[in-house]
């Protein structure tokens, strides 16, 4: 079935970005929530929007309007809503060693809003690598390599092709729903980063495809009550990525004053 796209008139768009974010800062694991609205700028998501140019090169296959994609929609206009998620996630896994990882206490998202809202937001919803926050490391979320050129599409742990997918993007049956909401797919994603057995059900995938990484998946899957208690049992400290400040130079004690001797007996 074809699904029909709608330009809203700018007030009502309007409204609809003012409530949804109204409703993202009253969840319990957001801070820190803004948001724009750009009536007059293109939709900057690569790979969504065919026409945002990467390292001098447009995507050469843009993500198709059943998944989200602006190919044939209105790409002139968006809203964004940034929030920091204050849920505990995975950022680095080892290859050999899967009991050796590292935890971060929070991430920055991004969820880009088409000129069309109310829609399914699908691969608008990003995680951001600015400053002191990175892109989590699961298999659903995508994630490329460092180092290479960015249309070259390989996945950070596996090296395997994935596509024209925007960095940070999450690919979840969930996300997709015509229904779905930011503060729908917010709840959805922290969930998703407590490594639920729902998430990782099996090698056949009847509830997740197995994402951008299948070699991650597999991970995941084998190690999932393992990553799930260390998510469970992680207690937040500094932000992740930020040293802490060095501890100040210890107070000098000051030494006692030393009396001057007594003066000598009278001579009789």
């Amino acid at each position: 079935m074809r699904i029909i796209h709608t330009v809203h008139p700018e007030p009502r768009w309007r409204k609809a970005i003012e409530t949804a974010c109204d409703k993202v800062k009253k969840l319990p694991m957001v801070s820190n929530v803004s948001f724009v609205i750009e009536p007059n700028k293109p939709f900057p998501v690569p790979g969504l929007n065919p026409d945002i140019i990467v390292e001098g090169q447009r995507s050469k296959s843009p993500i198709t309007p059943k998944e989200g994609g602006l190919v044939g929609r209105e790409k002139m206009g968006f809203g964004m809503i940034q929030l920091i998620l204050n849920q505990p996630g995975f950022i680095k896994h080892h290859h050999a060693r899967p009991e050796q990882f590292k935890i971060a206490d929070r991430f920055k998202l991004q969820i880009y809003i088409p000129r069309e809202y109310p829609c399914p937001l699908g691969y608008g919803i990003l995680f951001v690598r600015e400053g002191v926050y990175e892109i989590p490391s699961y298999p659903n979320i995508m994630k490329r390599k460092p180092g290479i050129g960015y249309w070259e599409n390989l996945s950070h742990f596996s090296g395997d092709p994935t596509g024209d997918y925007p960095d940070g993007c999450m690919c979840h049956n969930a996300l997709q729903s015509p229904q779905n909401k930011p503060v729908d797919a917010i709840g959805l994603i922290a969930d998703y980063l407590k490594v639920r057995e729902r998430d990782f059900d099996g090698k056949e995938g009847e509830r997740n495809d197995q994402g951008f990484d299948q070699a991650l998946y597999l991970v995941y899957l084998e190690n999932r009550e393992m990553f799930n208690k260390a998510i469970a049992d992680h207690k937040p400290g500094k932000e992740p990525g930020r040293k802490r400040p060095p501890p100040p130079p210890p107070k000098s004690k000051r030494e006692p004053r030393k009396r001057p001797p007594p003066p000598p007996p009278p001579r009789r």
